[in-house]
């Protein structure tokens, strides 16, 4: 009898989190340092939770394809560059979201930076 109560718990528990609409934990707007070469580089990520992230710095860039999922924030995207606009570099994003730090890597052709942002 115990075995069935706790299977029969563990069903309604499972039918519950898939029928909720649970938000990724990466949703908000984020003070982002992209720690590069040049130096440290400021931007504001801002993510929605459909899944769309704009990055507003020098530039602001809307992502093209990008995953959210649970703790996890992946992305890339063709970025114009502002001394030759026809050549597009690309660059991807790795990373994940504890509470309201999130840490990563961004990857470019010219190398790897580390990424840090706190949730506003």
């Amino acid at each position: 009898m115990k075995i069935f109560l706790r299977v029969k718990a563990i069903t309604l528990l499972a039918i519950f989190s898939v029928s909720c609409d649970v938000e990724p934990v990466g949703v908000g707007v984020w003070d982002v340092t992209t720690e590069s070469q040049s130096g440290d580089q400021i931007s504001v990520w801002t993510v929605t939770a459909d899944g769309a992230i704009s990055m507003a710095g020098e530039t602001t860039i809307v992502v093209d394809a990008e995953v959210l999922s649970g703790s996890r924030i992946v992305w890339s995207n063709e970025v114009p560059r502002a001394e030759n606009p026809k050549q597009l570099p690309n660059k991807s994003f790795n990373g994940s979201v504890d509470g309201n730090r999130l840490q990563g890597t961004l990857f470019t052709r010219l190398g790897n930076s580390t990424v840090r942002g706190r949730r506003r």
